[in-house]
């Protein structure tokens, strides 16, 4: 029997290894996932998948002394693909395959999926070192493709511990492929959203995998600084536009990153240092040219909504705008740009900076202060607004503002406006805003008489913000300060 029994095995390892090297393996379908998403995230995802994942198709046979080394070919890649989107699909709002993430649009998270190797060890009778394994990696990137974060898995493995069937082999990995999909689908949902995407707020200390400090596309939170309460003011008001996703109506004009949170820091100024109140501030975020007339009125008609909102004689008015503005036209006329002009037709789509103030000058106000946190040389650190410039640029010409407004400017009609290195704020406002907490009133700028003049105020500005923008970038920016139409 025993005899019998032995001259058996020569048989059994014959077909046993004839099964392995021509192998009809089990279809493959996508495996359920074991997450279970308790909410779906309002975040919008761009899915990428390199060509060399969807191409994906052999799982390597790891040698063994027992079957060789016969591979497995099938559509590997795209069961991967449809693991991966099924799973965000169940987790996010919205997701939608791309190509690059140039392509992404307007999504608030860009993740990529890729997949780096399948293999498989079919082990020896009841060998421990029998295993699926797949390697692969997930991050996201920024719409320029810089990764932001990535997840630390990158290998789903699990052991058997006996003989491997090769004709389920692909269903198997399929399996596997879910598993780490699971994984990283679980990073996804149990880490804060801005530690991945770009289009939210980022909490304050909030890392990629580098340990570098995650900012939002469009960074929200104003800077940290105290003013000296001041007296609640109820006829006085306030204008805030901030102009930071021109992408959202465009495709030709650069984002202005800064300018949601400048106009928080903005907003907090006014409302404890100045007493403006809430309900007296007309808040446009990402306005359009119509929402900017409406405001301010057109060149045919002044009484926009703040001549209408304003008390003769009583009401101190501040407007501060933050967002593109460019030349345009022969004379290079400046202009503030909406969030739904076109750079080819600034002279049609943008507001005119002289209607503006010729506007503002028609207003029967106390006071009025336009801060203006642009630049009209139509170049910005987010890129050009002068379509084929060829490094050219039109010098604009700026009108000179009635003599009851006093106008404080970012820089001169021929410099661009600088951002903090991190696009956090822009140098102009921050440090706008660091003066009039005080800082602008201390030794060497000021004479510590409790308030900040224009003369303390340049002084200031010229050794911080014209400082830093010489140093980070080695171009001049000088703040602009005139009253009275000088």
């Amino acid at each position: 029997m025993g005899i019998q029994n032995f001259k058996m095995w020569p048989i059994v390892f014959i077909a046993l290894w004839g099964l392995s090297a021509c192998v009809a393996t089990t279809p493959m379908k996508v495996s359920k996932s074991t997450v279970t998403p308790s909410i779906v995230k309002p975040l919008t995802v761009a899915l990428i998948f390199p060509d060399t994942t969807r191409s994906f198709n052999v799982a390597l046979n790891q040698e063994t002394e027992c079957f060789g080394t016969g591979n497995v070919n099938a559509s590997f890649g795209e069961i991967f693909s449809k693991s991966v989107t099924g799973r965000l699909t169940r987790s996010f709002q919205k997701v939608t395959t791309v190509s690059s993430a140039a392509q992404a649009g307007n999504a608030d998270v860009i993740v990529e999926a890729s997949l780096a190797e399948l293999s498989f060890m079919t082990g020896c009778w009841a060998d421990a070192n029998a295993r699926f394994t797949v390697l692969g990696a997930l991050r996201t990137l920024n719409p320029d493709g810089i990764e932001i974060w990535r997840s630390a898995r990158t290998k789903s493995q699990t052991a058997f511990g006996g003989l491997a069937d090769m004709r389920t082999v692909s269903a198997d990995l399929a399996n596997q492929m879910g598993l780490l999909a699971d994984e990283w689908l679980s990073d996804l949902l149990n880490v804060p959203s801005a530690t991945y995407a770009f289009n939210v707020d980022a909490p304050s200390g909030s890392a990629n995998a580098s340990g570098d400090k995650v900012l939002a596309k469009f960074p929200n939170n104003s800077i940290n600084v105290k003013y000296t309460p001041g007296i609640e003011r109820p006829d006085d008001l306030a204008v805030i536009i901030s102009n930071a996703n021109y992408s959202n109506r465009g495709r030709d004009i650069p984002n202005v990153v800064p300018a949601y949170a400048d106009a928080e820091g903005i907003k907090q100024y006014f409302t404890e240092a100045l007493g403006v109140r809430e309900g007296n501030i007309i808040y446009l975020k990402d306005a359009t040219g119509s929402q900017i007339a409406g405001v301010f009125g057109n060149k045919d008609n002044h009484k926009g909504q703040l001549f209408n909102w304003t008390k003769p004689n009583l009401s101190n008015v501040y407007v501060y705008y933050a967002g593109h503005g460019a030349p345009a036209g022969n004379d290079g006329t400046a202009y503030l740009v909406p969030t739904d002009a076109t750079s080819q037709t600034i002279e049609l789509s943008g507001y005119p900076l002289s209607t503006l103030y010729n506007n503002l000058g028609k207003i029967p106000a106390k006071s009025i202060t336009v801060i203006l946190e642009a630049c009209f040389s139509g170049v910005s650190q987010g890129g050009s607004l002068v379509p084929r410039s060829s490094g050219l640029n039109i010098v604009a010409k700026t009108p000179i503002a009635p003599t009851n407004v006093r106008v404080i400017s970012a820089g001169a009609a021929d410099q661009m406006a600088s951002w903090e290195q991190d696009s956090s704020h822009s140098l102009f406002t921050k440090y706008f805003l660091k003066a009039m907490s005080g800082e602008g009133d201390k030794k060497p700028y000021g004479n510590g008489d409790g308030k900040v003049n224009d003369d303390e105020l340049r002084k200031y500005l010229d050794q911080t913000m014209t400082y830093y923008a010489r140093r980070y970038y080695g171009r001049s920016q000088k703040a602009q300060i005139a009253v009275g139409g000088g």
